[in-house]
């Protein structure tokens, strides 16, 4: 039984071992059927989607066609056809970075397929990316010359570009190929009014109505020819015809619009933008010509938003940068501006107008280098326009660079000898070099190319004022005057003009007149004050200082000067007052504490007088007045040795001051010490022999020194004095004993004898 199972075993076991490679085979051929069955199947469903796939895109339908056309690429990835059309539906949906990648395979697959390159250009174009989208068009142009899309893609791109040259010259082989071109004759036409060259533009636009009657764009594009032209009757005919082809071209409206706002008819532009804007509400131009009209209608807030909202719809608009940056410079809001035509420039950066008109604000701005920057670029772009040399010799001359400043006016002159603002800043850049008959000159030119040029006139009376010829001064003042009577400066020159030849009367009525005309002026009340001071009106000119502090109550100048004033009338208590006020509005003018120090010494205030001079003298330590006025408060106070110590401070500072040697000759006088009050004395007079004064206190300080002695040493006449007396009586009992001498003498002679 054993080996029977053994047996079936391996009977068993033999036969599964032949039947498997069978059952392997028939699985595997199973297998095999079914997948080329079902890829058949599946790849006759990819081909039914292609043809959905070009439908969908036919039908705009472009999400479908981008979804229809990558369910096909699962099948055939080497299909460079499928990639091409699922390229050119991502352009139609602005994916232009998966447009390029499509464009970039079908490129890798078919490389000799002339439009695989020039859809991959348009789609490097959207991308900004220009120089590759010009690199790929030239490799089409290689691929197929006679191909006139190719060209007119490259002229587009040039055109853009600002590449205006390049442009011409593609368009012009497209003409050569095709003498029926609308579309090159229209873009030609555009490039020939960038360029300023309208004429040939309105001969291109007339030659492409010719080829296609009737073409409301072609009318528009003639329009602007006409419109930079001045012809705006044309402009607007132009316009009108349009806008009868198809009363709906928003374009037509914005053009006619931009015609009324060259007239001046700000109303009508207005009326004319809104209606572009209507037909098309995401027209940004229509909101730039708006925005403007509004601006000139005093409607600022309006014509900002519509500025704005034009930027907001074409954030690469240029033109709005450049009409807004406009407003912002008329408003005098120059940083604003400068931001604004940097935008303008970054998007055209040879474009000569924004490079002016950043100039011009940058100079406002006071920024002169990159002003200077823009206006040389400028300049090399456009070598004969006088007026960025201008512009730019004011720069040179703001910045202190006066002979580069002459250069430019120079060139200015050279270009237009009849430029007369070049006249007259080259007048200003001498009068700054001081040389005034050369400003005289330039001022008398631009006064005979423009009589009316009161500038001119004024300018001409300071340049007669820096040489000291007042009379001739007053008569361009004047004239100046006669041509614009309003003009504050003016009275103002002429005021000074008056006060230096003495005529106070005629200085003070011009003062009056611009106080007439300008009442609420503070700094004018000051000057007539001043000038009535110098004619000796002191209470005329207390009225027109109290006028100016009742204007400006802040301003401590003005205390100050009336101050001064009382303390001249010698009314101190008010000089005290209007000092103290001064000190409040601005503590840390040194002047203001002397000034009161003065006028409380005056009131006999002495400790007071002293503490405000000691103030001074902390924020002045090198003024000798503050000294001697410190000196006399402490010699008032009989502080001799003080007084001594700060007359020899202010002597320190101004040795050759007579006054001060007299002064501490007088403190050491009082002191008693008069060998130095007479060394003092003595050096007065040697720095002015004409000191009375001095010669007195001379005189009286060798006096009281003789008398010092005196009172010091009168003991000793005194003890000569008692010693005469004494020997006076003494000899009056001497001759008695000498006669008994001489008797006993003489009694023993006679004994001896």
């Amino acid at each position: 039984m054993v080996s029977d199972t053994i047996v079936f075993r391996q009977r068993y076991s033999t036969l599964i071992f032949c039947l498997f490679p069978i059952v392997f085979i028939i699985f595997s051929c199973l297998e095999i059927y079914a997948h080329f069955g079902n890829d058949s199947f599946m790849k006759k469903c990819a081909a039914e989607r292609k043809v959905e796939g070009y439908q969908a895109y036919v039908y705009r339908d472009y999400r479908e066609a981008v979804a229809l056309y990558s369910s096909v690429i699962e099948y055939y990835p080497h299909d460079a056809e499928l990639y091409y059309f699922r390229g050119l539906a991502y352009i139609q949906v602005q994916e232009y970075e998966k447009a390029a990648d499509d464009f970039s395979i079908a490129i890798l697959y078919n490389p000799t397929e002339q439009r695989n390159w020039l859809q991959r250009a348009l789609a490097y174009s959207f991308l900004v990316r220009n120089d590759d989208a010009r690199t790929d068009m030239e490799r089409a142009i290689v691929l197929d010359p006679m191909n006139t899309g190719a060209y007119f893609m490259l002229a587009c791109l040039n055109f853009r570009d600002g590449l205006y040259n390049a442009a011409l010259d593609n368009l012009t082989f497209i003409m050569l190929l095709r003498k029926d071109s609308y579309e090159a004759y229209f873009l030609r036409a555009r490039t020939f009014n960038r360029l300023g060259e309208y004429d040939k533009a309105i001969a291109d636009c007339a030659t492409a109505l010719e080829i296609k009657p009737a073409q409301p764009e072609i009318f528009v594009e003639q329009a602007f020819s006409h419109m930079k032209k001045g012809n705006y009757a044309h402009a607007v005919m132009d316009c009108n015809t349009a806008i009868k082809i198809d009363p709906n071209y928003y374009p037509a409206y914005c053009m006619r619009a931009e015609t009324d706002l060259r007239q001046g008819h700000h109303r009508s532009a207005v009326t004319d933008s809104s209606a572009s804007i209507s037909l098309k509400p995401n027209y940004s131009r229509g909101y730039e010509i708006r925005g403007e009209a509004l601006f000139y209608l005093d409607a600022v807030e309006r014509a900002l938003h519509d500025l704005n909202m034009a930027h907001f719809l074409d954030p690469c608009g240029f033109k709005a940068y450049h009409i807004r940056g406009t407003i912002y410079s008329l408003m005098k809001e120059y940083q604003k501006a400068a931001d604004d035509f940097t935008q303008a420039v970054s998007m055209e950066p040879e474009n000569i107008e924004y490079l002016n008109r950043r100039a011009d604000a940058y100079v406002k701005l006071g920024m002169y280098e990159p002003a200077i920057a823009d206006l040389s670029k400028s300049i090399a772009l456009n070598e004969r326009d006088p007026w960025v040399f201008t512009l730019r010799g004011i720069a040179y001359g703001l910045r202190g660079d006066y002979d580069a400043a002459l250069a430019d006016f120079n060139r200015t002159l050279q270009y237009d000898p009849l430029y007369c603002d070049a006249y007259m800043h080259r007048a200003n850049i001498y009068i700054q070099q001081e040389q005034f008959d050369l400003c005289i000159m330039d001022c008398s030119s631009a006064l005979e190319l423009s009589p009316g040029r009161y500038e001119a006139l004024i300018l001409r009376g300071d340049a007669f004022v820096k040489q000291g010829d007042i009379d001739k001064a007053i008569v361009d003042y004047t004239s100046a005057l006669e041509l614009h009577p309003f003009d504050k400066r003016i009275y103002l020159k002429r005021a000074t003009a008056y006060k230096e030849i003495g005529d106070f009367e005629k200085a003070v009525a011009d003062c009056t007149a611009v106080i007439a005309l300008s009442p609420e002026s503070a700094d004018l009340y000051c000057l007539r004050g001043s000038l009535y001071l110098d004619m000796g009106d002191e209470r005329s000119a207390v009225s027109d200082f109290t006028s100016a502090i009742e204007l400006d109550p802040t301003d401590p100048a003005v205390f100050f000067r009336r101050g001064l004033l009382f303390a001249k009338m010698e009314n101190y208590l008010r000089a005290h007052s209007d000092f103290t006020y001064a000190i409040a509005l601005d503590p840390n003018n040194s002047e203001y504490y002397h000034c009161r120090g003065k006028a409380l010494f005056h009131l006999k205030r002495y400790s007071r007088a002293a503490g405000d001079l000691s103030v001074a003298l902390t924020k002045e330590k090198d003024n000798p007045l503050i000294y001697t006025h410190l000196a006399e408060v402490q010699f008032a106070m009989e502080q001799y040795n003080d007084a001594a110590e700060n007359f020899s401070n202010a002597i320190q500072r101004a040795p050759d001051d007579p006054v001060l040697y007299g002064q501490r000759g007088q403190t050491y006088l009082s002191d008693k010490k008069f060998t130095k009050a007479i060394s003092d004395f003595k050096a007065a007079l040697s720095l002015d022999p004409s000191m009375s004064t001095v010669s007195t206190a001379l005189e009286q300080a060798y006096g009281l020194r003789y008398a010092a002695w005196l009172k010091k040493y009168i003991w000793v006449p005194l003890v000569f004095f008692a010693y005469a007396v004494w020997r006076v009586v003494s000899n009056r009992h001497t001759p008695d004993h000498c006669s008994f001498e001489h008797e006993d003498s003489d009694i023993h002679h006679k004994n001896a004898v």
